[in-house]
């Protein structure tokens, strides 16, 4: 096995680097009180728990506790790259809409707490 690494002599490809966008508090208003369903209880989650997007549309309901009235997320975003989860309590006002959600969804085939149209 070489010890050096042979890309290193190869020129990188220029990348173009744009910020990415954040909307807003107003546009985020906006979108929320338009917002209807398993998506307005998605902003709300998002709003109340801080989680990234990735994290949200990977919960399952298996990372609900109910009865302890907390969130599990996880994340890859730390040193080492491994899947780590963090617990995360849940207000009053999530708790109820996910356990709407979760009694609205009963009986679905899928664990996943915020799905899309086709199911997935």
């Amino acid at each position: 096995m070489p010890r050096d690494n042979p890309f290193s002599m190869v020129d990188r490809l220029p990348a173009d680097q744009h910020p990415r966008r954040m909307p807003t508090e107003e546009e985020f208003w906006q979108v929320f009180h338009t917002a209807q369903g398993q998506d307005k209880i998605l902003l709300k989650t998002a709003l109340h728990t801080a989680a990234r997007k990735n994290e949200l549309y990977s919960l399952h309901w298996s990372d609900i506790d109910f009865a302890g009235q907390k969130i599990r997320l996880g994340t890859r975003k730390r040193s080492g790259g491994g899947m780590e989860y963090d617990w995360i309590p849940m207000t009053q006002e999530i708790y109820q809409d996910l356990l709407m959600h979760h009694q609205t969804l009963e009986g679905m085939r899928s664990d996943i707490v915020f799905s899309n149209q086709e199911g997935g």
